[in-house]
């Protein structure tokens, strides 16, 4: 998300849109360690779609 803003605000800059990146003031929080990640792994999302397309589900 940072660097989305980073990029579009330069973008502004560059057009005269804005006079100050704002966004270099702000901090990127640090994630918290030894979460476990709830997204499904490379592995789980090939079955996930291999089972819907078995099933006729598939788009």
């Amino acid at each position: 998300m940072h660097s989305i803003l980073r990029r579009a605000v330069a973008r502004a800059q560059a057009r005269d849109k804005v006079k100050r990146d704002v966004v270099l003031l702000c901090e990127v929080p640090r994630g918290k360690g030894g979460r476990r990640s709830k997204s499904l792994s490379f592995n789980q999302a090939v079955a996930l779609l291999e089972a819907a397309e078995a099933s006729g589900k598939a788009t």
